[in-house]
């Protein structure tokens, strides 16, 4: 991990003029920050693509992109809540305090959110990019946040050292991150208020025509782009995946998706919007007006009184409508077919879960990695295997087994949800030591750049700093005991609706 002090660097981008971008030396790569892909005229409001042909914000024919954008209004916790789920990192708070001192990070407006960080790799005296004329890969990273934080500022989010290895490997890309809108200014939905809702995905849609516009100005090449995402992030790319053919395709040739998928958090219905939305009006202190005033009242509010009032955890998600027209278990999507017995014993017993009400003799360890593995198949292993069978061969998968060595953190000595960015990205201090980070980031950047597994294998990562290609049966057998038979028998409708249940989805 490198956070070096910076220099400039300028770039007279052919499109938006020249740019003074921060410089890293160490990692050989220059950041250019609060590059605006979209205006949003109002709250609420569909976001227009940013066209102009210069720079925003230009002062003496300079634009100043070497400090960060403001993020999207959220709550304060959310930095170092999205870090605990990793393990502390004193390093990672310091850092993200002094980018708040210097370069602009931690700054919030609900209109000025829709930015761009690009990151381009500096090739200097290596000759890793020698002979290549065309333009690089690009890789989009889109943040998770459960739809409600994060931010392209973050330092555990930064695509820098992820460049820099793939410009030490000889198979360079240049990285670029986007901030959108989160909480209710990004997915409320409601025929009271006449919100059309899914503004999150048209800022998205907005970010990834911006790139392929001027992404070949800081040398990309604008037909290779590949989407990447996390958690919230991959649901919301893998919702821009099924967009239904009234729509333009996907805005990416190549789409990574790191746990999450539509059905962890699948687009709902305006009815479900507006029961949501009624939910909200008590929390809101909204109860007493008319459904006029309600309107005239929220849209007056402060970003930040709403964000006090109605803070996360909220179960926000996508409209069902033309646009997130996703999930209803379409054969081109899930493909297990539906059964007709009742499995709760045989689930139980495969994930060693005891079918009594009483705690007596219960080995609790043994419970709680159970539920622990019944929850991760149900929402994530079985959704992505479902997903993948769907898109046949032009699907490629990856397991991640590598078990979390941080003393103190949530889910030390498990494979839990957010490590694999953490070792992919390679900013988290404690994963230094080991190799895997840059074996990942090999695997990705070559699967962005066209090269990679074929399809129907799978690379398992892990749970001993290894790195394997293997089949999905193989997998199933090494490190889940065989249970994707036994679901694959469940059928899909049964798993889909038991992880709903579970999760608390109403």
């Amino acid at each position: 991990m490198s956070y070096p002090s910076a220099t400039t660097k300028l770039l007279t981008h052919p499109l938006l003029g020249p740019l003074l971008g921060s410089h890293s030396p160490s990692t050989s790569t220059t950041q250019y920050r609060n590059l605006r892909y979209a205006h949003i005229p109002a709250r609420f409001a569909d976001p227009v693509l940013h066209a102009s042909q210069w720079a925003p914000g230009a002062e003496d024919g300079v634009y100043d992109a070497t400090k960060f954008g403001p993020s999207c209004p959220q709550h304060p916790s959310g930095f170092t809540y999205d870090l605990s789920l990793v393990g502390d990192a004193p390093e990672l708070e310091r850092e993200m305090e002094r980018r708040r001192e210097e370069e602009g990070a931690g700054e919030v407006d609900e209109l000025e959110c829709v930015n761009a960080v690009v990151v381009v790799p500096d090739p200097g005296d290596s000759e890793a990019v020698e002979g290549k004329g065309e333009g690089l890969p690009v890789v989009v990273w889109v943040h998770g946040g459960g739809f409600s934080v994060g931010s392209n500022s973050w330092p555990q989010y930064d695509l820098s050292n992820f460049v820099h290895t793939s410009l030490s490997l000889g198979k360079p890309i240049i990285g670029v991150s986007i901030n959108y809108r989160l909480g209710p200014f990004g997915f409320l939905a409601s025929t009271d208020l006449n919100l059309a809702g899914n503004y999150a995905l048209k800022d998205q849609i907005c970010a990834f025509r911006w790139i392929k516009a001027n992404i070949s100005g800081f040398g990309g090449d604008a037909e290779n782009v590949t989407a990447m995402g996390e958690s919230a992030g991959s649901i919301c790319l893998s919702t821009l995946l099924h967009t239904t053919p009234s729509q333009s395709s996907p805005p990416f040739e190549n789409l990574i998706l790191m746990s999450g998928d539509p059905t962890l958090r699948r687009p709902r219905d305006m009815r479900w919007q507006d029961e949501f939305y009624a939910s909200l009006i008590p929390k809101l202190s909204l109860s007493h007006l008319s459904r006029s005033e309600r309107k005239s009242h929220l849209m007056g509010m402060s970003a930040e009184a709403i964000v006090s009032q109605i803070p996360p955890p909220q179960l926000l998600c996508h409209l069902l409508d033309s646009l997130a027209n996703t999930f209803h278990g379409s054969q081109n999507a899930i493909s297990s077919p539906l059964t007709s017995f009742s499995p709760i014993s045989q689930i139980l017993e495969a994930y060693n879960l005891p079918l009594t009400s009483s705690p007596r003799g219960v080995n609790s360890k043994g419970l709680y990695e159970g539920v622990l593995d019944l929850m991760s198949d149900l929402r994530f292993h079985l959704p992505s295997l479902a997903l993948a069978h769907g898109l046949g061969s032009r699907a490629r998968s990856y397991a991640f087994h590598q078990r979390n060595p941080i003393p103190g953190a949530p889910f030390h000595s498990y494979a839990s949800h957010e490590l694999d960015l953490a070792y992919l990205l390679q900013n988290h201090p404690s994963l230094d030591a080991s190799p895997l980070g840059r074996e990942m980031a090999a695997v990705f950047t070559a699967f962005a750049g066209g090269d990679g597994v074929e399809g129907g294998a799978m690379v398992v990562f892990g749970p001993d700093d290894d790195i394997r290609v293997t089949s999905e049966a193989e997998d199933d057998v090494q490190s889940r005991r065989d249970r994707m038979r036994m679901w694959e028998g469940v059928g899909w409708e049964r798993w889909f609706g038991l992880g709903e249940l579970l999760q608390g989805c109403p």
